[in-house]
């Protein structure tokens, strides 16, 4: 069974006050269709009953801070409508334009929020390595990231420790019908067939699997995912899977996609990621595991042949095959 996940979601002043009356998070739709596929991915792993802070950005009022504590009560969904009539801000034809939404609940009513800074502190003690406050095409709006469930629960302390007294629960209005729910337009056209057009579509396509706990038989019994996970050097890994083992991390496997043919440039950024686990998260070179996802590898498969032999730490080459009549992915291993 997959492990409750941790998202966080980025608001302001004018949006929070209207996600609180509507129940509802919502991340922003990129002017162009790569970008929407990106915006789609970053929320398209959320499941119900997933754990959500909000991030609050700076204003002349306050500091970032972090509001929490939700839970999703839906799976994400699209919807272009304003959130509710009356809307002020959040609707196509509005202010904000966040069709990508997920519901939920509040869980503890916290009164007093934590400043971010609260969190780099704990960055700085290396007890913080997933969070960021921004990423992608999303950079200074609206978005949502993943954190690992330690970096979800020390926020939670935090804010305990901040609030000795609890709020009551806010009453918040049921999740919208499902006919108003539309299912995320991920662009799943293919040229030549089985190879995906979008490479983020490629990878919501395997998030939403994740979601469902799909592909364990040809990736492991994983319990968490973390999409676009930052590392030092200012990059972002694909995804990033995880084993626990209650408090300590039994193995890293990083996923690294291209939705047509894998390059030795693709190949020496998935090494790149591989060494910053060793050197940063691992205990062990064993628990980290480089797997590259691609619809070919003729022009990767001689180095990692030599470097298989060179010195037996695999990379592992998973082909992917999408079938459009069936809307289903098979991997094919091909690694040596």
């Amino acid at each position: 069974m997959l492990c409750k996940k941790y998202w966080i979601f980025v608001v302001d002043d004018n949006t929070w006050p209207e996600h609180q009356k509507a129940s509802i998070a919502a991340i922003n739709k990129p002017p162009t269709e790569a970008g929407r596929q990106s915006a789609i991915a970053e929320i398209i792993g959320v499941r119900p009953g997933d754990y959500i802070f909000f991030n609050i950005r700076a204003s002349e009022d306050h500091p970032p801070q972090i509001i929490g504590l939700y839970e999703a009560t839906t799976e994400p969904y699209y919807d272009p409508t304003p959130l509710f009539d009356g809307a002020k801000y959040i609707g196509e034809n509005l202010s904000y334009n966040l069709p990508y939404r997920v519901a939920f609940k509040q869980v503890i009513n916290f009164p007093e929020p934590i400043d971010v800074d609260e969190i780099w502190c704990l960055k700085d003690r290396g007890l913080i390595w997933s969070i960021q406050q921004s990423r992608g095409d999303a950079v200074g709006v609206h978005a949502c990231t993943c954190i690992t469930k330690f970096e979800g629960e020390l926020i939670l302390k935090l804010l305990e420790a901040n609030n000795p007294v609890k709020g009551a629960l806010k009453t918040y209005p049921p999740p919208p019908p499902l006919s108003q729910r539309q299912p995320l337009p991920i662009n799943l056209s293919t040229d030549p067939e089985g190879n995906l057009h979008y490479e983020d579509a490629l990878k919501a396509f395997i998030l939403k699997g994740l979601a469902h706990g799909k592909f364990k038989e040809i990736l492991g019994d994983y319990d968490d995912y973390i999409p676009n996970m930052p590392t030092g050097a200012r990059k972002e890994i694909d995804i990033l899977l995880l084993k626990y083992s209650e408090t300590n991390v039994i193995w890293y496997q990083i996923l690294e996609l291209k939705k047509d043919s894998f390059s030795m440039k693709e190949m020496q950024r998935l090494i790149e990621y591989e060494k910053w686990f060793r050197e940063t998260r691992a205990l062990s070179p064993i628990q980290v595991h480089p797997v590259a996802i691609a619809y070919d590898f003729e022009n990767v498969k001689n180095y990692v042949k030599r470097r298989t032999d060179y010195d037996k730490r695999r990379i592992r080459l998973l082909r992917y095959q999408y079938d459009s009549a069936h809307n289903e992915i098979t991997f094919f291993d091909e690694t040596f």
